[in-house]
């Protein structure tokens, strides 16, 4: 199998199909984990939108109550009220930005290991070439 030729002055490389199958699998692995994670953030989002309504109910009935009792005993102690914030998260958190780093990442690996082939191939290609 040829590693590199030369064709009309221009150097062509070769990758293994090996590191391209690698890579795609890599990919799609980051990509599976990705949509897992952006699942389960989904899924957070919608328990803690529940829990947001749920504490707003209570706290309605508290104020009911509140009033109920500053009515008819003023004497007792009065509920303190608390304040929930009407909007935890208002959207998913950047993810795209990192999924970029892993793309870049995966590219530095690319460039690396297709230059460090090039250097083996060009030194053994000299040593055949010198024997001859």
């Amino acid at each position: 199998m040829a590693v590199n030729s030369i064709l009309e002055g221009k150097f062509i490389s070769y990758v293994p199909i090996a590191v391209y199958r690698e890579l795609a699998t890599e990919l799609q692995l980051t990509q599976s984990q990705l949509a897992f994670y952006r699942s389960r953030y989904e899924q957070a989002h919608q328990q803690n939108q529940q829990i947001v309504q749920e504490v707003q109910s209570v706290m309605a009935v508290g104020h009911k109550i509140q009033a109920i009792v500053a009515n008819t005993t003023p004497d007792q102690p009065v509920i303190p009220q608390i304040v929930v914030p009407q909007q935890v998260w208002s959207s998913p958190p950047d993810t795209e930005g990192k999924f970029h780093w892993v793309i870049i990442f995966i590219s530095i690996v690319l460039v690396a290991s297709l230059g460090l082939g090039f250097i083996v191939m060009n030194t053994l290609s000299a040593q055949k070439q010198r024997r001859a």
